[in-house]
């Protein structure tokens, strides 16, 4: 995610001395640098391929099966491409920002002074993709929804287009989640394992405890993992619920995301800016 790197002859400074740095050059060197061969392309078309193989398969399960409602068909299959390909998405970002952090992050932290610019342009840019690949998976899966479950799934079109909406804003969320974890992380390794700790290995080991352990104990940690970061974008995902039991599941999914958003990115920025370069 280097910003010199990334330059393009457009932004070459002009009589000796360093171009501006703005928000929107930052923005765009990180989101040059993101998608070029060296960064996340690749992994990220692998992200996408594995959603869509998922949605397609649930939604030929479900059709299969035909005891679900028309608005079940027709959303569930984006909710789960679109929550695959957050969780994969994720992890793409915890390597891709250790790998940047014990490499070309030093040169770019040494060239930007104003270390809270770059942090905005580095979390906006890997987010933008990663909502942009979230809502084409969304839509991909839509689509074929749709056309193999014409005329009923006419009737299901509004809950759709809200299911694309806010299962592709469920996946941001989960991905600046990602981007601020490794950033506090710092290195690819430590990166990885937080990521894969908090929003795997966690919500198991407290759904375990929880169905192993009888009484209070076993209640607090059923609930504990609901909590968590996986649970709540399921949760939020859940438009297909909507119809049958209302949007206050969707909207408590959101809002524990934005809770863990928040406190992350906080303290992810803090670390950022006051970190030496490595």
């Amino acid at each position: 995610m280097a910003y010199v790197a990334a330059q393009g002859a457009d932004d070459e400074p002009k009589g000796g001395s360093d171009a501006p740095q703005t928000l929107r050059r930052v923005l765009r060197a990180e989101w040059r640098a993101l998608w070029s061969l060296g960064g996340i392309r690749v992994a990220t078309v692998v992200a996408a391929s594995v959603a869509i193989a998922t949605g397609s398969a649930v939604f030929a399960v479900l059709r299969t099966i035909a005891r679900e409602p028309g608005h079940v068909i027709v959303s569930a299959p984006v909710e789960a491409s679109s929550t695959i390909f957050g969780l994969a998405f994720g992890l793409v970002v915890a390597i891709a920002v250790g790998r940047d952090a014990e490499g070309r992050l030093a040169f770019t932290m040494l060239r930007t002074p104003a270390r809270s610019r770059l942090f905005v342009a580095r979390v906006v840019s890997v987010t933008m993709i990663g909502m942009l690949g979230a809502l084409v998976c969304s839509a991909a899966i839509a689509i074929i929804a749709v056309a193999l479950s014409l005329p009923a799934a006419a009737k299901a079109l509004p809950l759709l287009a809200v299911a694309l909406i806010v299962c592709t804003a469920a996946v941001g969320l989960t991905i600046v989640l990602a981007f601020a974890l490794s950033t506090i992380a710092w290195r690819s390794v430590a990166a990885v394992l937080v990521y894969l700790s908090l929003l795997i290995l966690l919500p198991l080991a407290l759904a375990i405890g929880g169905a192993a352990v009888p009484g209070a104990l076993g209640s607090f940690l059923a609930s504990a993992s609901a909590w968590t970061p996986t649970p709540l974008l399921m949760q939020a995902s859940a438009v297909s619920t909507m119809p049958s039991q209302g949007a206050e599941g969707v909207l408590t999914g959101i809002l524990g995301l934005l809770g863990w958003v928040g406190a992350t990115t906080v303290a992810a920025h803090v670390v950022f800016t006051r970190r030496d370069a490595p």
